[in-house]
């Protein structure tokens, strides 16, 4: 990666270490239960949740989204139905108002993303 990227790359031994390290962290996982801990999200951590994309999966504790300063999601009413909002939801640690917008809505400029860097969390 450093040679193709200039990237430099960490190998960790633990989900919890990655998480901590990380200023961007992509699940892509076909996960039934969260692997993600809210405690372990550091200010300034961007984080894309792929893998729960059908009902039944979770890569997130449910609290790392009402953690989040912003939280974005594909549309609205699929994640309220599946995913991982589906599961803060159902907690009881967020409301769909809670949800800055669909990540169209954001590509497309029509509701703001990130605006700051200095420490917000976001979650899409």
């Amino acid at each position: 990666m450093r040679a193709a990227y200039g990237l430099e790359v960490v190998a960790c031994d633990s989900a919890e270490g990655a998480c901590r390290a990380a200023d961007i962290l992509v699940t892509a996982t076909p996960s039934h239960e969260p692997m993600v801990r809210a405690d372990w999200m550091k200010p300034g951590l961007h984080v894309t949740a792929v893998g729960s994309d059908t009902p039944g999966k979770q890569e997130l504790d449910a609290a790392c989204l009402a953690r989040a300063d912003i939280v974005v999601v594909d549309r609205l009413s699929q994640c309220a139905r599946f995913g991982e909002l589906s599961h803060a939801l159902a907690a009881g640690l967020m409301r769909e108002e809670d949800v800055r917008g669909q990540l169209g809505e954001v590509v497309a400029g029509r509701k703001p993303g990130r605006t700051r860097d200095d420490g917000s969390r976001s979650a899409i």
